[in-house]
């Protein structure tokens, strides 16, 4: 399956148009490339999912998995959404995935951020908080809060 034409090879068009609502619905709240060609995202859904995909030099999707209990066809909802979030973020001109800097600590950036924004979207952010530092590599490394609220929204990550 080709990430240019990836609509084509998903079979349910229900769980195609899941996964382009969760895009649009912007549950994809984070996205990074760990090294060339593998990518790994957060998906908010009833709990936050693990993607991990790996794409060929020519856009073929090599291999996608999320952690979600899904299991009545090939891809879930989950997967769609994070293929939607790469094509959208591989096609931007003014942008490029780069890799995490491995020095980069999440809790202290979040432990930084005002505690008020985050309060302000508790249930969202609270559980990507948990969810990334307790895992051994957090995919987010930074988080936008500023005092219109928390942007759960991270596509492009920016190098500190």
């Amino acid at each position: 399956m080709n990430l240019d034409s990836f609509e084509e090879e998903i079979e349910s068009p229900i769980i195609l148009s899941r996964g382009l609502s969760y895009y649009r619905g912007k549950n994809v709240v984070s996205l990074e490339m760990i090294e060339a060609n593998h990518y790994k995202a957060f998906v908010a859904g009833t709990q936050l999912y693990e993607v991990t995909l790996t794409l060929d030099d020519d856009g073929e999707v090599e291999d996608i998995h999320c952690t979600c209990p899904y299991d009545w066809g090939e891809h879930c909802k989950h997967e769609v959404a994070v293929l939607y979030a790469l094509r959208h973020q591989l096609n931007k001109e003014q942008h490029e995935m780069v890799e995490r800097p491995k020095d980069v600590d999440l809790s202290s950036l979040l432990e930084k951020r005002s505690k008020v924004g985050m309060k302000r979207h508790k249930s969202h952010v609270i559980l990507l908080y948990n969810a990334l530092i307790s895992s051994s590599s957090c995919s987010i490394y930074c988080i936008s809060i500023s005092k219109s609220g928390w942007s759960p929204y991270i596509i492009s990550l920016i190098p500190l």
